[in-house]
Protein backbone atom coordinates (compact mmCIF):
# COMPACT_ATOMS: atom_id res chain seq x y z
CA UNK A 1 0.00 0.00 0.00
CA UNK A 2 1.35 3.40 -0.95
CA UNK A 3 0.44 6.73 0.61
CA UNK A 4 1.11 10.14 -0.83
CA UNK A 5 0.81 13.13 1.46
CA UNK A 6 0.61 16.52 -0.21
CA UNK A 7 0.82 19.90 1.46
CA UNK A 8 -1.92 22.49 1.16
CA UNK A 9 -1.56 24.71 -1.88
CA UNK A 10 -4.55 26.97 -1.13
CA UNK A 11 -7.47 27.51 1.19
CA UNK A 12 -11.19 27.53 0.53
CA UNK A 13 -12.77 30.14 2.82
CA UNK A 14 -16.57 30.19 3.16
CA UNK A 15 -18.74 32.74 5.00
CA UNK A 16 -22.37 33.12 5.94
CA UNK A 17 -24.55 35.40 8.07
CA UNK A 18 -26.25 32.35 9.60
CA UNK A 19 -23.83 30.27 11.67
CA UNK A 20 -26.16 27.28 11.87
CA UNK A 21 -26.52 27.18 8.08
CA UNK A 22 -22.74 27.44 7.68
CA UNK A 23 -22.08 24.51 10.02
CA UNK A 24 -24.72 22.30 8.38
CA UNK A 25 -23.87 23.10 4.75
CA UNK A 26 -20.60 25.04 4.39
CA UNK A 27 -20.31 24.50 0.63
CA UNK A 28 -23.60 26.40 0.15
CA UNK A 29 -22.11 29.49 1.84
CA UNK A 30 -20.47 32.35 -0.03
CA UNK A 31 -16.90 31.81 -1.16
CA UNK A 32 -14.23 34.37 -0.28
CA UNK A 33 -12.79 35.35 -3.66
CA UNK A 34 -9.29 36.62 -4.44
CA UNK A 35 -10.56 40.19 -4.84
CA UNK A 36 -11.76 40.12 -1.22
CA UNK A 37 -8.26 39.35 0.09
CA UNK A 38 -6.38 42.50 1.12
CA UNK A 39 -2.69 42.22 0.29
CA UNK A 40 -1.33 38.76 -0.27
CA UNK A 41 -1.38 35.77 2.01
CA UNK A 42 1.63 34.20 0.27
CA UNK A 43 -0.13 30.86 0.16
CA UNK A 44 -0.23 28.19 2.85
CA UNK A 45 2.78 27.78 5.13
CA UNK A 46 4.13 24.57 6.59
CA UNK A 47 2.31 22.65 9.29
CA UNK A 48 2.25 24.38 12.67
CA UNK A 49 3.18 27.82 11.36
CA UNK A 50 1.01 30.86 12.06
CA UNK A 51 -0.74 32.45 9.10
CA UNK A 52 -2.61 35.73 8.73
CA UNK A 53 -5.03 36.86 6.07
CA UNK A 54 -7.19 39.98 5.85
CA UNK A 55 -10.58 39.62 4.16
CA UNK A 56 -12.68 42.60 3.12
CA UNK A 57 -16.29 41.49 3.49
CA UNK A 58 -19.17 43.37 1.83
CA UNK A 59 -19.85 46.59 3.79
CA UNK A 60 -23.50 45.63 4.35
CA UNK A 61 -22.48 42.77 6.66
CA UNK A 62 -22.57 43.47 10.38
CA UNK A 63 -21.90 39.88 11.51
CA UNK A 64 -20.28 36.97 9.74
CA UNK A 65 -19.40 33.33 10.43
CA UNK A 66 -16.38 31.83 8.65
CA UNK A 67 -15.00 28.33 8.03
CA UNK A 68 -12.07 27.23 5.90
CA UNK A 69 -10.40 24.11 4.60
CA UNK A 70 -7.10 23.29 2.94
CA UNK A 71 -6.90 22.26 -0.72
CA UNK A 72 -3.86 20.53 -2.25
CA UNK A 73 -2.48 20.80 -5.78
CA UNK A 74 -4.65 17.86 -6.93
CA UNK A 75 -7.81 19.62 -5.63
CA UNK A 76 -8.16 17.19 -2.69
CA UNK A 77 -10.00 19.05 0.06
CA UNK A 78 -9.64 18.60 3.78
CA UNK A 79 -12.37 18.88 6.38
CA UNK A 80 -13.75 22.31 7.24
CA UNK A 81 -12.33 24.04 10.30
CA UNK A 82 -14.28 25.05 13.35
CA UNK A 83 -16.52 28.06 12.79
CA UNK A 84 -15.25 31.53 13.70
CA UNK A 85 -17.61 34.48 14.10
CA UNK A 86 -17.02 38.21 14.19
CA UNK A 87 -19.08 41.38 14.55
CA UNK A 88 -18.27 44.55 12.64
CA UNK A 89 -18.81 47.81 14.45
CA UNK A 90 -19.46 50.75 12.17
Amino acid sequence: MMFCFLSASSYEIRYQTNGTALVHEPTAAWLVTDDMIVGTSGGPRGAGQTEHVTVQFPPSLKWVAVMLRAVDENNNKGEFSNMMTTFFEL
